[in-house]
């Protein structure tokens, strides 16, 4: 039996367009992480440097929409990573040019870990609210 070249070529075109997207989503999800690092991060220094409740309640209140903006984010983003990678990982495991790679030994990948950060700092925001609350 006698393998079609075309099928074979537009087997590899498509996998190199997953390889493209998936490289390209991950950048996005990093470049989206370094925004609203940032920003957090500013906010925390403005509320760190903040004389009178009243802009200590507006910067928590900005950091805590923020935050949860951020998570919102990153959750479709990573969701969309992990569709992408699946069909990434389905082709290549179907296809000759790739040994079989254990993916499975790390506790979690980069971008759940990025995720992670994201959900700490809701949490950070909601602390901080509940302390500056009950003083």
């Amino acid at each position: 039996m006698t393998k079609n070249p075309d099928t074979d070529e537009r087997q590899d075109k498509k996998f190199e367009w997953l390889m493209t997207m998936q490289h390209n989503e991950q950048s996005f999800f990093w470049t989206r992480f370094a925004g609203f690092a940032a920003i957090n991060t500013g906010l925390m220094v403005l509320f760190s440097r903040s004389e009178g409740p009243t802009l200590e309640w507006v910067v928590l209140i900005a950091g805590l929409a923020l935050s949860w903006a951020w998570v919102v984010v990153m959750f479709k983003s990573l969701d969309y990573i992990r569709k992408v990678k699946n069909h990434f990982h389905n082709m290549k495991k179907k296809s000759e040019y790739f040994p079989e790679i254990d993916r499975k030994s790390g506790l979690f990948s980069s971008t759940e870990a990025g995720f992670a950060v994201s959900v700490g700092a809701v949490c950070f925001w909601g602390v901080l609210g509940y302390l500056a609350y009950t003083n």
